[in-house]
């Protein structure tokens, strides 16, 4: 049996290393903020999380420049 991977699709999409996200933000965050999204999300107003999706490969946390776009929308949409 092969195993599951819930965030396997990420590898259909394009890939970037976590410590990447700053130079495809816009905002530039900080590389702590981007790890606290992948482990802890954020907070939305209705008290749900959400988080950044991420697989890790070898040493490296990885996912993609869709979902980084997906977590931004998810919760700029839920802050409101």
């Amino acid at each position: 049996m092969q195993p599951s991977f819930a965030n396997s699709h990420l590898l259909t999409e394009d890939v970037i290393a976590v410590r990447e996200i700053p130079k495809f933000c816009p905002s530039r965050p900080s590389h702590p903020t981007c790890y606290r999204w992948v482990n802890k999300g954020v907070k939305t107003s209705d008290g749900r999380t959400i988080k950044l999706e991420s697989l890790k490969i070898g040493q490296a946390l990885v996912t993609s420049k869709q979902a980084i776009t997906r977590f931004i929308k998810a919760s700029q949409t839920e802050m409101r």
